[in-house]
């Protein structure tokens, strides 16, 4: 693990020695973002963090790179989760999403070509609205480990309760 732009002290500070652990290692550059900049990263957008290929320019070529937001998290947490003694465990379990990116990618289930998006060797589109985002196969699994982390259930527990949770939400949406 690179922290590109910030101190393993301050990484630590926002993350805690756990999600500092939790991190190191991968073999991925760890940038942190203001919500502003998030917006300027190609590929990424706004939100609590992001994972893609990124070149630098600083002639080492395109790395594999994690995109997080602190503040975008703590913005999208309610004030009793920010008060509360699990805000660090909310925080970490971000880490835990992005950090499923870097595993699907790994494992190379979850690829790119150029533009051109894969999912376990087969094309797929990239995710035009939020409910094919959050329907997305690679994000349904990072999802469910984020949310898995954070409560303690089993993954296949969380992935059903993410699930029935998006239907919900996107059912309000439509209404």
């Amino acid at each position: 693990m690179k922290l590109r732009n910030i101190s393993k002290k301050d990484f630590k500070a926002i993350f805690g020695q756990e999600g500092y652990d939790m991190v190191k290692p991968y073999d991925i550059s760890v940038v942190i973002v203001h919500d502003e900049t998030m917006l300027t990263v190609p590929g990424v957008g706004a939100g609590g963090g992001g994972v893609m290929g990124y070149d630098f320019g600083d002639g080492k070529g395109p790395v594999m790179t994690m995109f997080m937001s602190p503040s975008a998290i703590y913005e999208g947490m309610t004030e009793l989760e920010r008060r509360s003694d699990r805000a660090e465990l909310i925080v970490r379990s971000y880490l835990v999403h992005e950090l499923t990116h870097v595993k699907q990618h790994d494992e190379g289930r979850l690829t790119a070509i150029g533009k051109q998006l894969y999912w376990e060797g087969e094309p797929v589109n990239p995710p035009s609205n939020m409910r094919e985002y959050t329907m997305a196969p690679w994000e349904i699994e990072a999802f469910a480990a984020q949310r898995a982390y954070a409560t303690g259930c089993s993954m296949e527990q969380a992935t059903q309760e993410y699930l029935m949770l998006i239907e919900e939400l996107l059912e309000k949406q439509a209404a």
